[in-house]
């Protein structure tokens, strides 16, 4: 990583390896959740948090859970990931009630679930908590550049419909850098895979050839929805972006509206998606 990106690194609670160690476990891994749990307990903090989650009123248990080998068994170890990540994206930000932060997660979060629920009905079931992931982290970048200045990216957000909706334009002239840019930078250096350094990366760019492109092609689809209806910032260019990302995936008229009723109406009711809120706001 070149000096120009080392001055965006910064501190956080957690151990970003770890969770990176965390991240890169594969479900087909033979891997047993007393290793699962000897990886996590190095990092202290996230390791209380974890456990905090797990005995919090969503996850039904006959007993308390004390140890993180029991938190893998109750939740599974893709819960455990997306928890990890969660506490990660939610240390970033110093301040948890600004307008930025709602918008961060409210698109985050939005942009997983329905990922995730395209992929299972289109035929990705298998790489469904994958693409949820890589939903989750999308627009990390944009959460790194609010940590280093929340004036200049609070000015980036409200210059944001004024310049026609080209956010890499605007965060190039306040920071000299993009937020996909400086988050897969960034990931990359902590050691996360690949197909998620890519997808905080290329996702929204149309031009983009990676390995792993079918996947961003549902990330950014799914995120051009999400700006057009349930953000209410809908113009042309994004209009344009969404149809650009529904042909690709083959979605017809009809797929548009009924994912527009889930992202509007669904996501909400979703047990999973408030334990995840209560997970950032906690």
């Amino acid at each position: 990583m070149t000096e120009f990106y080392k001055k965006y690194m910064f501190d956080l609670p957690i151990i970003p390896k770890v969770v990176a160690d965390l991240i890169n476990i594969s479900s087909t891994d033979n891997i047993s959740s007393k290793e699962i749990e000897n990886i996590i307990k190095i990092d202290p903090y996230l390791t209380s948090r974890i456990l905090k989650i797990s005995n919090s009123s969503y996850y039904s248990r006959e007993r308390e859970i004390s140890t993180i080998k029991d938190s893998v068994t109750l939740l599974g170890l893709k819960k455990i990931q997306t928890i990890a990540l969660l506490i990660t994206g939610s240390e970033i930000m110093d301040e948890k009630i600004d307008d930025f932060f709602h918008f961060y997660w409210d698109s985050s979060l939005k942009t997983a679930f329905l990922s995730k629920k395209i992929a299972i009905e289109t035929g990705k079931e298998v790489i469904q908590e994958d693409i949820f992931t890589c939903g989750l982290l999308h627009n990390i970048g944009q959460a790194i550049l609010h940590k280093f200045s929340n004036e200049k990216y609070n000015k980036v957000i409200n210059n944001y419909s004024k310049f026609n909706f080209n956010l890499n334009s605007i965060e190039i002239e306040e920071f000299g850098v993009t937020s996909n840019d400086i988050a897969g930078k960034i990931l990359e250096s902590w050691g996360f895979p690949k197909i998620l350094t890519d997808t905080v990366q290329f996702n929204l760019d149309k031009n983009s050839h990676s390995q792993f492109q079918n996947i961003i092609d549902i990330i950014s689809f799914s995120k051009t929805l999400y700006l057009n209806n349930g953000f209410n910032i809908s113009n042309e260019k994004l209009k344009n972006l969404q149809l650009t990302y529904q042909s690709r995936l083959n979605l017809r008229n009809s797929d548009i509206e009924y994912y527009t009723d889930y992202l509007q109406n669904k996501i909400e009711n979703i047990d999973f998606y408030n334990s995840c809120l209560d997970t950032i706001i906690k």
